[in-house]
């Protein structure tokens, strides 16, 4: 019986040095009974006249409040991965709009997976956002590395890297790392361009918008038009019944504090975001064609490079988003985090220590016990 605190203070000791590398792998994941909800508050400005897609004469601004709440779906989730939909309320001076998204994510890495319940906007668009991030970033961030961050819009994956304005911030008792991802004017994915047109946003410009627009440019279109004469007429009738696609592109330039123990987005210092576009004038080819072949006459000249001015220009804006999160947000934010945090010191540190101590106590106090008992039947008399 001496030598049972021997051996349970050397399974102890062992149980301490297996911890690491066996139990917090198991342990430290991804909450499968989250309901976290951030807020956001900033201003929507808007360029463009939502009826017929020609600029404002002055942009529009409105009071803009985000909500964003992310739900784990627990008899969806497992062991390895969870299932977490991210629900987002904008509203605009009153007006709602709302977006659900679904991602499949690994509990350890916080990666997502490929997997058929990941969707954008609705369930009958499925995204592989594999090996990405949206919800949280890794266990471990570091402000040297770069993370690919999922954007639903352009249904693609952008470098989050160190902000050098924000290397380590100490906010609500929290030593924080500034990260930033930004990009120009990428395509956005035909499931947003449904979404846009919800929003109550043409998807198209009708030949008068664009006459209007090369108006304001200084351009007499009727004479330039009437310069093709009558061969052309059809090619003019066809021209003016077009309605000429609109091409999208989001932009964004966001600057956030992250935790780097947990990959907890604490605060989103500021978001710059929004929708631009160009007119696709692929309809008008034989217009075009025609305005080149009459390049001898002034105004059919005139209109014929305004027309490849338009198409050679970037993007414009269409609305633009300005936010970042409320305080009372970041202080909730800051506490959940906190509250993880002293988690994962429990799981990492605390318990490792306190069996590696209970074992050494139990080792030298059983192995003390077996010299004394040793020394005892050797000194014995007889």
């Amino acid at each position: 019986m001496r030598r049972v605190p021997v051996v349970l203070g050397a399974v102890l000791v062992f149980a301490a040095l297996l911890w690491g590398p066996v139990a917090v792998p198991v342990l430290v994941r991804f909450p499968v009974d989250l309901d976290q909800t951030t807020r956001y508050e900033g201003t929507f400005t808007l360029y463009v006249d939502q009826a017929t897609g020609a600029p404002l004469a002055a942009p529009m601004r409105l009071p803009l409040e985000i909500e964003r709440r992310i739900l784990t779906v627990p008899e969806q989730s497992g062991a390895e991965t969870v299932v977490v939909q991210e629900l987002v309320l904008f509203r605009v001076a009153g007006t709602d709009q709302r977006e659900i998204h679904q991602y499949v994510m690994d509990r350890r890495s916080m990666q997502n997976q490929d997997d058929p319940r990941s969707y954008a906007y609705a369930p009958a668009n499925v995204v592989d956002r594999a090996g990405t991030y949206r919800v949280n970033l890794a266990l471990g961030t570091d402000g040297e590395r770069s993370y690919p961050i999922w954007e639903n819009e352009p249904a693609d994956a952008f470098a989050m890297v160190g902000d050098p304005e924000h290397p380590r911030v100490h906010r609500h008792g929290l030593s924080l790392i500034g990260l930033a991802e930004v990009f120009e004017d990428v395509p956005v994915a035909a499931p947003y361009r449904g979404e846009l047109r919800r929003q109550g946003m043409p998807l198209s410009l009708t030949f008068d918008a664009l006459s209007a627009r090369l108006a304001a440019d200084g351009v007499d279109v009727e004479a330039g038009l009437a310069a093709l004469g009558g061969p052309a007429r059809e090619t003019v009738a066809a021209a003016r019944a077009q309605r000429l696609p609109l091409r999208f592109f989001r932009y964004n330039d966001g600057h956030a504090l992250v935790e780097p123990r947990t990959g907890a987005i604490v605060d989103l210092l500021v978001s710059d975001e929004g929708i631009s576009a160009t007119v696709d004038l692929a309809l008008l080819e034989d217009l075009r064609a025609a305005l080149d072949q009459r390049s001898d006459d002034p105004d059919a000249a005139r209109m014929a490079r305004a027309l490849d001015d338009i198409e050679a220009e970037d993007p414009t804006r269409v609305y633009h988003l300005h936010y970042g999160q409320t305080p009372e947000s970041v202080a909730e934010i800051a506490a959940l985090t906190g509250g993880e945090l002293r988690k994962l010191d429990w799981a990492e540190r605390w318990i490792p220590l306190l069996l590696g101590g209970l074992g050494l106590l139990l080792l030298a106090g059983g192995t003390l016990a077996v010299i004394r008992h040793r020394r005892a039947v050797v000194t014995a008399p007889g």
